[in-house]
């Protein structure tokens, strides 16, 4: 039996206004066997998104990505 996870969000900017376009990374480490795994999906007009295909037993972090891809991202705690 195949198992995964989902994550869903929404991005907004500091005044509240849904930010679209912008790529959203989760990265993973393995508690017991020390792999990574990532997925990436862009939000929608509404800001929304949901990451797909997360594993079971990683430990992810999620951010907006900083790159060419969102441009008007400088800053990424």
């Amino acid at each position: 039996t195949r198992v995964a996870f989902s994550c869903s969000g929404k991005v907004v900017s500091l005044n509240g206004q849904a930010e679209s376009g912008l790529t959203i990374e989760a990265v993973g480490t393995s508690k017991t066997q020390q792999q990574q795994h990532s997925e990436e999906v862009d939000t929608n007009e509404n800001g929304f998104y949901t990451l797909k295909g997360l594993q079971p037993g990683y430990v992810y972090n999620i951010k907006v990505k900083r790159g060419e891809s969102n441009p008007s991202v400088w800053k990424v705690i």
